[in-house]
C-alpha cells in the first residue's frame, strides 16, 4: 500500500507541475520559459522600455499578451531591433511545445491507473508512467534547446537586449524527478505483488 500511495502522490504532484507549465504565459502571466529585457537607447541614456515573456502558448509584454495558440508569432515586435531575427525560428518550432501538455495528460492517466490494486492494471500503469517520463524528457529537451537558442540569438543581436531562461524549465525538471521515482515505485510494487502471488501458489501446491 505504501508504494501505491507513494507513486500516486508523486504522479499527482508531477501532473500539477506540468499543468502549471502548460498554463504558462499568456494564460498565466507569472509562469514563463524566457524573459527578455529590451532597452531603448535615447541620446546617451539607455532606458529599460519593454520586457518580453515567452510561454507555452504565446507571449506577454506588461499587460499586453498574445492570444493563446499552438504555434505563436512575434510579428507584433518586428519593429524592435533583434526580434525579427528570431521570428522565423519561433513561428516554425513553437508547435513542439505541445509536448508539455501531452506529458501532463499522460502523467495524469498514469496516476489514475496506479490507483488500481489489480496486477494487470499495475503493468499498464507502469508502462503509462514510463511513457509519461519519456515524453516529459523529450519536452524538456525541446524546451531547453528551443528557448536556449532564442536566448543566445537575442543576446547576440544587440547589447540592448538581455534574455534569460526562467523557472518554467525547472518545473519540468522537478516533474521528471517525481515521475522517475514514481515509475520505480510502481515497478517495485508490481515485483512485490508478483512475488507474493508466486509464494501463495507454491504453498497451495505443497
Amino acid at each position: 500500500m505504501f508504494l501505491q500511495h507513494l507513486s500516486v502522490t508523486l504522479l499527482v504532484l508531477a501532473t500539477l507541475l506540468l499543468l502549471l507549465v502548460s498554463l504558462s504565459t499568456p494564460i498565466s502571466h507569472n509562469i514563463y520559459f524566457l524573459k527578455a529585457d529590451i532597452a531603448v537607447s535615447v541620446a546617451t541614456q539607455t532606458i529599460k522600455a519593454k520586457t518580453l515573456y515567452l510561454g507555452n502558448w504565446g507571449w506577454c509584454r506588461g499587460d499586453v499578451c498574445s492570444k493563446a495558440a499552438l504555434g505563436y508569432r512575434l510579428d507584433a515586435f518586428s519593429s524592435l531591433n533583434g526580434i525579427s531575427k528570431i521570428e522565423t525560428l519561433v513561428r516554425r518550432f513553437t508547435r513542439g511545445l505541445l509536448l508539455n501538455p501531452l506529458a501532463c495528460c499522460l502523467t495524469f492517466v498514469a496516476a489514475l491507473l496506479t490507483l488500481s490494486p489489480n496486477l494487470a492494471v499495475g503493468m499498464v500503469a507502469g508502462f503509462a508512467s514510463a511513457l509519461a517520463l519519456f515524453i516529459t524528457c523529450l519536452a524538456l529537451t525541446f524546451d531547453v534547446a528551443f528557448f536556449l537558442t532564442i536566448r543566445i540569438r537575442l543576446n547576440q543581436v544587440s547589447d540592448d537586449i538581455h534574455a534569460q531562461l526562467s523557472h518554467a524549465t525547472w518545473l519540468v525538471v522537478a516533474a521528471i524527478v517525481l515521475q522517475f521515482i514514481a515509475t520505480v515505485a510502481i515497478y517495485w510494487r508490481r515485483h512485490v505483488q508478483t512475488a507474493v502471488k508466486f509464494r501463495k501458489i507454491q504453498q497451495m501446491v505443497v
